[in-house]
């Protein structure tokens, strides 16, 4: 779910708050979660995976050459 919004909201940073409330499910709602989701999806992803974009302060963006 999580990769589906950052893909569906390509080039525009996204809250973590956000994306813990469209990808979580209710009995996780902690949203330090969503970097333990990011990390696993980045690896998952292997090279692709820098495509995926921390902004401090502000969230997470995938990014397109």
């Amino acid at each position: 779910k999580i990769l589906r919004v950052l893909v569906s909201e390509q080039g525009r940073p996204i809250q973590r708050e956000h994306l813990a409330f469209l990808g979580l499910t209710a009995r996780n709602t902690n949203v330090r979660t969503i970097d333990v989701h990011i990390n696993s999806l980045r690896t998952k992803l292997g090279g692709l995976g820098d495509r995926i974009k921390t902004l401090r302060g502000r969230g997470y963006m995938l990014v397109t050459d």
